[in-house]
């Protein structure tokens, strides 16, 4: 049973509560959904940020021979041309930099698709929730990312080393540009706890505001991550079909 949610919380009680309380949490981001969706946003930015700026190096050098692979087809005056500027583009600073707009202008694209489609199956499920209560699950129901971006940037600090996240070491090759053209790794990359965790959430948030019973929000869950994930691997298909 959800408790009462009328009093006003904290952002700190909101957040230590997501962990142990999500139920509450979900009522209560849902009752006035307007501008819940900021803080949960700035946080992801926040994580975002601090993962971009600490594999930035590594990043550098991943885009620098990326870079020196295309050229190689170039006729020789273009190749001398783009070179003058290649390591401009390829500093650590410039890969931050891009891997953070990036980052923000997905985020937003992101968030309005997978919004809509989680509100329309919450819909034919015959869920009660509007489409401004549903952002504001997706939204709160993402935070396990920021711990994500958190933890990762925290091992490649310490190691030094890129990490194959999620399941993907079970595929991976060593070559990374080879790697990110694969959708299996791609695939097997989100899976871990966090990934586990975000269904998690989107279920309670059904159940709490949308006010479906826990079998169907289960499934509406199930079927939002399977929708989102093949989403989420769809500019890989793209790119490899014509490539």
């Amino acid at each position: 049973m959800v408790e009462d949610t009328e009093n006003r919380m904290t952002l700190g009680q909101l957040l230590v509560s997501i962990v142990d309380r999500p139920a509450t949490v979900m009522s209560y981001v849902g009752k006035k959904p307007g501008w819940a969706w900021v803080t949960p946003a700035l946080l992801i930015l926040i994580g975002l940020a601090v993962f971009s700026v600490v594999t930035a190096p590594h990043a550098s050098k991943l885009a620098l021979r990326q870079a020196q692979q295309q050229m190689a087809s170039l006729p020789p005056q273009q190749a001398e041309e783009a070179a003058a500027q290649l390591e401009k583009f390829t500093s650590p600073v410039m890969v931050a930099g891009f891997s953070i707009l990036g980052g923000l202008v997905a985020l937003a694209v992101m968030w309005l698709v997978w919004a809509g489609v989680l509100y329309f199956l919450g819909l034919m499920a015959g869920g009660e929730a509007s489409f401004a209560q549903t952002f504001a699950i997706l939204a709160w129901s993402w935070l396990p990312y920021f711990l994500r971006y958190l933890v990762q940037a925290a091992y490649m600090a310490y190691s030094g080393r890129w990490i194959n996240p999620g399941l993907s070491f079970l595929v991976a090759t060593g070559d990374q540009i080879k790697d990110a053209a694969n959708w299996l790794y791609a695939l097997l990359s989100q899976l871990d706890l966090f990934y586990l965790w975000h269904l998690i959430l989107v279920i309670v948030g059904l159940v709490a505001v949308g006010r479906l019973s826990r079998s169907k929000a289960t499934v509406v869950g199930v079927i939002y991550l399977a929708v989102t994930t093949a989403l989420s691997l769809l500019p890989i298909f793209v790119k490899s079909f014509f490539s």
